[in-house]
């Protein structure tokens, strides 16, 4: 029996946080009505009935995304209190934001990602 579901044509990844594990992220591979690359964070409520995941916070890009990684770095400190995630983008790019930056902003765009790493 389906329980929830995201439609979304992109790449996903689950936080692998102990205390944020019912949060995953999805990215999307195509543009938007607006041409810009959707990032959501979405959270596994199974208490709620309805049966689409809510969407706790986003933000767009302007490239599109590959590869999505979630990482509990900065937790326990609490210098980044829900990890960063890194984008993998179709042009070799790596992007890496904050995921509270993205959840509490909850908004279409941010300045962008905390930092870009190029391979060339």
């Amino acid at each position: 029996m389906l329980l929830k579901s995201f439609r979304k044509n992109g790449v996903v990844c689950w936080s692998n946080s102990k205390n944020n594990s019912h949060l995953l992220a999805c990215a999307a591979i195509q543009p938007n009505a607006t041409g810009r690359y959707d990032l959501d964070l979405l959270s596994l409520d199974i208490i709620d009935k309805s049966k689409e995941l809510p969407v706790v916070g986003n933000t767009s890009y302007d490239r599109p995304f590959r590869s999505l990684a979630w990482d509990c770095y900065g937790e326990k400190e609490s210098t980044y209190p829900y990890g960063l995630i890194f984008g993998g983008m179709e042009d070799g790019t790596v992007t890496i934001w904050s995921a509270k930056d993205l959840f509490q902003k909850n908004r279409q765009e941010t300045e962008g990602p905390l930092g870009l790493v190029y391979y060339e």
